[in-house]
């Protein structure tokens, strides 16, 4: 199992205002999308591998566009490495993001959704060898499978391939796109298959409780929101887990 990324056969994607790029250093390493305010939803693996300092608005990181930064990440409590379980994640920005929050699917998806197309929209590769800059991509790919807390897509024609973890994937019902999966893990040349985290088994689990309150996930804290965040908790009177940072790959 190789960890998820961008999109193959795809096109270059200058909308999609919501979905945005995780930075470390600068380097656009992950895929997120604004779900709140101030709230961007991820693969957890992605805030455990490296520590995001900013998130880039726009469609190529390397150039123009907006900058916000970081003011902590949540990592589920249950993620684990091994099997890539509870991969979902939040990142918490500093200030408001200057887009409309895509909207999760909460709703419960059951067997009828195999065989839907959804459309999946990424920063990264277009190929398991590719190294070129990362550019926001867009392409559509079809649900062949889904298990408890899993969908899994095939290419039609787009998949997921490297450093793309953590994009959306998005199911349009009713005329509105909706936030149903998050990229997580793929096979390693990007044809056969990919797999995401179902946004509906882990909404009222984890993703909006985490939004509306104190956290009960792992927590990393960056730059000045630090003592905001102390302030939180002692104000809250919450204890947090005692959860190791995030260390780079």
């Amino acid at each position: 199992m190789e960890l998820s990324s961008d999109i193959t056969s795809g096109t270059m994607d200058e909308g999609d205002s919501a979905v945005v790029a995780l930075l470390s250093s600068g380097q656009a390493y992950c895929t997120g999308t604004v779900v709140g305010d101030r709230w961007v939803l991820t693969a957890a693996h992605c805030l455990r591998s490296m520590t995001p300092s900013e998130v880039y608005l726009g469609t190529r990181p390397a150039g123009d566009g907006r900058r916000l930064q970081v003011a902590r990440t949540i990592v589920h409590p249950r993620f684990s490495f091994i099997g890539l379980q509870d991969d979902v994640g939040l990142v918490e920005l500093v200030e408001r993001a200057p887009v409309e929050p895509l909207p999760l699917r909460e709703q419960p998806l059951d067997p009828a959704f195999v065989g839907s197309t959804v459309r999946l929209v990424g920063f990264g590769t277009t190929s398991s060898t590719d190294t070129d800059p990362a550019l926001k991509r867009t392409g559509t790919a079809k649900i062949s499978a889904l298990d408890a807390q899993k969908l899994t897509l095939e290419a039609a024609p787009s998949q997921t391939c490297l450093t793309d973890s953590g994009a959306p994937v998005l199911l349009e019902r009713d005329g509105r796109e909706y936030v149903a999966g998050v990229s997580s893990s793929g096979d390693a040349r990007c044809q056969e298959y990919a797999r995401a985290v179902r946004v509906d088994a882990l909404a009222d689990d984890f993703i909006l409780p985490e939004m509306r309150g104190p956290s009960g996930g792992c927590q990393t804290a960056t730059g000045p929101s630090l003592l905001v965040l102390a302030l939180m908790l002692l104000r809250a009177g919450a204890r947090t887990r005692n959860c190791k940072a995030p260390v780079a790959r």
